[in-house]
């Protein structure tokens, strides 16, 4: 790689030195399986290589001016602070002020150099933490370099260093008093010459940790955007280069240049990337051009010469974020998002009003939502991102906004997903009763169990439209004086471990929850707040650090919230729809209940409401992830309460789904205290896996079967012959919510893997995909996952985890067919991997996803382009695992020519209890059927009889319960149990068409099982 020094050390740590990559050894992001957690960095004074550059308070000595070059470094006379007192050191009568006076241990001697000559003196206002000598000061005239040794003591409390340079001459012929340059104070530890950026302390912090993702916001400065009465105040834009920090800048830079904020550059975020390969949420600045936002996009993919010519590694995702907390008018940020709304407004021409409302809290949300899309896409453009690398990230701690704001981008810019990421929260826990520290932490607990609500809300919205449910910042908040020594206390408690795991193993995750961002890393304990995992880097085995740990080292919990459908046809539940008193609801654009659903079998189910209407042409308007359902009319008044006289239907794949219910219409709706939403099961789908054989003959073999998914634009073929499969498919691509494609496929229960070789794919385009695939349902926006190859883009591995939801890509090797593929399906842990040989093989993504135990394995291919069809050839496909079968027949609707009494009748023989039973009357023909909800290829069918069998009868298909078709025929059965495998029928309907008993009985049947796909 150009540009790029790789050197290989034995006994040391790697770090990252500007200009060369060192990579290190670092610890894997949190495997698929295991809790996502995230962490916002801080650079604390122990973060730095340069304390320089750690901090850069340069401050003007006596009555003497402060001036600068255009480089950021001091034209006169100049002193250099460092003050790591514990807060309020500085006043002895504060009652305010840390118990245990803490600092951070910086002791040692530094090594001080910088270009020019100065008199430089230790001095300060408090004596007592000093504790600085200067020793062995040199000048070398050659190079017009001086160079010194800055000792730090470690005095209680903490240090306060004044370094003094007076007479400063930037050259030997300059007149005293015109400033230095290039002024470097290296630690003890370091060679003097290092360019080595991050301290091995801090890089072991992220290092050593299964960090799923690392937060910049405070460390690039984002809330200092855009000061009003500054230079960048509304309606200033940034300007790319000149309004941003350089890497090599000198600490007054930002006096005499707009948009320099921090602690970092661009740069050290690429570094800090490329040391971790963790993945990276940035923040752009409120008032970034678009200018600024294409080359900061450029930057982060390429890279500069100080980051060695490399960008971003391209297995780090890149979370990207309009500015910070933009609903904050604490914040520049905030105020400056809402005058640019107002603006808009008013000069037309905008969406942000396209429903007609201009009120403020309308406009300013929406327009949040609209330069997060709009930044998304020159990020996605300039990392030529077809999947979900790039992730535009909306946060807002006020969530019941989100619902107008994401509906505004529906209407819009079309699905959500498409566009955004996912929306994200806070997760922080602060108790109401700080009288002790057991009180703070148990108190925290409840705080965190009443933020669960909140956590389940997000997860319901974010569901609804088809995003991801984050947290941006959570961890304990406790601000203020009031028993201040008892919070620095619970801080430093090793019970924080358990507040940390409460939280996030018994509410989070169970409630939903992905993407969790710890906040903060190391800080500074005080007054206004406890953020820190601790407060030293040197101390990593706080609490809340062996919180984080144990979060890391945990299975990902199983999600809990939402409402479970009954797993019994023709059975309901009830949830409670008010909060104790009757709700009086009037139309609105908001919903009126937002319900989420944990689905765990697909299938059909309706909903209701109990409740009235007070006068006619009042509906409510039942919403499914987005789309219409149906609507609900409930009694009219003055009829008594109760429920619409027919259900609204939904269709429902296994996983999360979310309700929302809105009341159209001239009038109010009335939901009574006793009310509640009803949810009904109509029906259950299954299907059932078979053995997967050798393919031979030219056709495809069973249980092999081909279709067209999606609007593909042109038909789709497959056929097979001697070991290869050849799969001929259209289609705009498989991603976004939808997909369009040709797939091979055949039924899959529980965990299994497939592996093909793709021999050939031809090059209809860049990003025509063929791969392997697990799919849970052959419709465009089902769940799924794909590894597969591309002619353009080498191998991605993508995933949909939501029905109809957006899709989520990794990319790969930059490999081309002839290769391998596999994917693999573990419980709810989906893998993706490749290999040159088929033996040796390497992981390309992972990722967790809810998919009902029935689902498809097989092949596809799409052209990514409606007019046109590629041509793919795999060979060496296996398809291994499947599990247990499932019956097609169980609790579905069932009929028969006769019973012979109430207590035996048809619905007994599939009721799945081999205690019950259907049974005739006494004569011949006599018949049973069962109605599967939708038509099924039938493979097998199990009789299991009773005394009273049938000697001689049919096993029928039928499409649609009058049209007969005979696919089995039996003339001498003895009874007991018959397993009738290796049938080949399609329909929705089956039935056994009994022509001769072999009892002087009827026929009697314990169990009716049909199975097939």
């Amino acid at each position: 790689m150009s540009g790029v020094v790789l050197l290989v050390l034995i006994g040391m740590s790697f770090a990252f030195y500007r200009g060369a990559v060192v990579q290190p050894s670092y610890a894997a992001a949190a495997p698929a399986g295991t809790p996502p957690l995230g962490l916002n960095v801080d650079f604390n004074e122990q973060s730095l290589v340069d304390m320089i550059q750690n901090n850069q308070r340069f401050e003007q000595v006596g009555s003497t001016p402060l001036t600068e070059d255009n480089n950021g470094w001091p034209t006169s006379d100049f002193q250099w602070t460092e003050d790591n007192r514990y807060t309020f050191a500085w006043n002895p009568s504060a009652t305010n002020a840390d118990p245990l006076k803490k600092s951070t241990d910086l002791s040692g001697t530094y090594k001080l150099s910088f270009t020019g000559q100065a008199v430089l003196t230790a001095t300060g206002d408090d004596p007592a933490h000093q504790a600085t000598t200067i020793s062995n000061q040199n000048y070398n005239a050659s190079t017009n370099t001086t160079t010194a040794d800055v000792t730090f003591g470690n005095p209680s409390g903490g240090l306060l260093s004044v370094i003094t340079f007076t007479q400063t001459k930037r050259t030997g012929t300059d007149n005293p008093g015109t400033g230095v340059t290039n002024v470097k104070m290296i630690r003890p530890g370091y060679a003097t010459n290092t360019t080595q950026v991050f301290t091995t302390p801090w890089i072991n912090s992220i290092n050593n940790y299964k960090w799923t993702a690392l937060r910049f916001m405070d460390s690039l400065g984002t809330n200092n955007y855009a000061q009003p009465g500054s230079a960048e105040a509304y309606p200033y834009l940034l300007q790319w280069p000149a309004d941003r920090m350089q890497p090599n800048e000198g600490p007054l830079y930002g006096s005499n240049h707009n948009g320099v904020h921090g602690t970092i550059p661009w740069e050290d975020v690429i570094l800090v990337a490329q040391l971790t390969h963790k993945d990276i949420w940035i923040n752009i600045p409120v008032n970034a051009s678009d200018n600024y936002v294409t080359q900061l996009a450029n930057l982060l993919k390429n890279g500069d010469a100080a980051t060695g010519n490399q960008g971003v590694p391209s297995d780090v995702n890149v979370y990207v974020e309009y500015s910070n907390e933009m609903w904050h008018y604490g914040f520049p940020q905030g105020p400056w998002n809402l005058q640019a709304a107002q603006d808009e407004v008013k000069a037309g021409g905008t969406n942000l009003n396209y429903d007609g409302k201009t009120d403020d809290d309308t406009i300013r949300f929406r327009r949040i939502a609209k330069r997060t899309i709009e930044i998304g896409k020159q990020f996605k453009t300039a990392f030529s991102d077809n999947g979900t690398r790039i992730r535009p990230v909306i946060n807002n701690a006020a969530v019941s906004n989100d619902v107008d704001m994401l509906q505004y981008v529906s209407d819009n810019y079309g699905a959500p997903g498409s566009v955004l990421y996912g929306i994200a929260q806070t997760g922080y826990y602060t108790s109401a009763d700080s009288s002790s520290v057991t009180a703070i932490l148990n108190g925290e607990k409840t705080a965190s169990d009443n933020n669960a609500s909140g956590y389940l809300q997000s997860r319901t919205i974010a569901t609804y439209f088809g995003l991801h449910s984050l947290v941006y910042e959570g961890g304990q908040d406790e601000e203020g004086d009031t028993n201040l020594s008892n919070k620095f206390a619970a801080a430093r408690d090793p019970g924080m471990q358990d507040v940390e795991t409460h939280d996030l193993l018994n509410n989070w995750y169970p409630d939903g929850g992905e993407l969790y961002m710890q906040f903060a890393h190391v800080t500074r304990y005080s007054t206004y707040g406890m953020w820190g995992l601790s407060d030293d880097l040197t101390v990593q085995n706080s609490g809340k650090w062996n919180g984080m740990v144990q979060v890391m080292n945990s299975s990902l919990p199983a999600v809990t919230a939402g409402v479970v459908p009954s797993g019994t046809v023709g059975q309901s539940v009830t949830q409670a729809e008010t909060s104790g008193g009757t709700d009086y609801i009037s139309p609105s654009a908001s919903p009126w209940k937002e319900l989420l659903l944990r689905v765990p079998q697909s299938g059909t189910y309706s909903i209701n409401i109990f409740g009235h209407q007070e006068q006619s042409g009042a509906v409510e308007r039942v919403m499914l992830d987005n789309h219409k359902a149906g609507t609900l009319s409930m009694p009219l008044y003055p009829a008594a309460d109760g429920y619409a006289a027919q259900d609204v239907t939904l269709s429902l794949s296994a996983g999360l789904h979310s309700v929302f219910i809105y009341v159209d219409g001239p009038a109010r709706a009335v939901f009574p205290s006793n009310g509640t939403i009803r949810i009904t099961t109509q029906s259950i789908s299954s299907t059932t896996p078979t053995p997967t054989p050798t393919p031979t003959g030219g056709s495809l073999p069973a249980p092999w079967q081909q279709q067209d998914i999606g609007s593909v634009g042109q038909a789709g073929s497959a056929s097979a012959s001697n070991g290869t499969f050849t799969v001929v498919g259209s289609g705009n691509d498989i991603w976004d919510s939808a997909d369009a494609f040709q797939y091979v496929s055949q039924p899959l229960s529980g965990d299994g893997t497939i592996v093909a070789r793709i021999d050939s794919q031809q090059n209809t385009d860049g990003w025509a995909k063929a791969g392997v695939m697990i799919r849970e349902s052959l419709t465009a926006g089902s769940t799924h996952a794909l590894m597969a190859l591309t002619p353009g883009n080498g191998a991605v591995f993508q995933r949909r985890t939501t029905t109809g939801g957006s899709s989520s890509s990794t990319a790969g090797a930059s490999v081309a067919a002839p290769y391998w593929v596999k994917l693999q399906r573990a419980g709810s842990t989906f893998t993706g991997s490749i290999s040159s040989d088929g033996s040796s093989w390497t992981v390309v993504g992972s990722d967790t996803i809810s998919m009902a135990t029935n689902a498809y394995v097989g092949l596809a291919v799409t052209a990514h382009n409606t007019s046109a069809l590629n041509t793919t050839s795999f060979s060496q496909v296996s398809v291994t695992g499947g599990g247990a079968t499932s019956n097609l027949s169980q609790n579905h609707p069932a009929t028969a020519s006769s019973s012979e009494n109430s207590g035996v009748g048809p619905g007994y023989a599939v009721d799945g209890d081999p205690s019950t039973r259907w049974s005739s009357q006494y004569s011949d023909p006599q018949w049973l059927q069962v109605d599967l909800g939708a038509s099924h290829h039938i493979s097998e069918v199990k009789l299991q009889w009773e005394t009273a069998y049938g000697k001689a009868y049919q096993i029928q298909v039928s499409p649609d319960g009058s049209s007969w078709t005979t696919i089995y025929t039996q003339s001498n059965g003895s009874g007991g149990t018959e397993d009738l495998k290796g049938l080949s029928g399609t329909g929705r309907y089956v039935r056994m068409y009994g022509t001769q008993r072999g009892t002087s009985w009827g026929y009697s049947l314990y169990e009716f099982q049909v199975f097939g796909s």
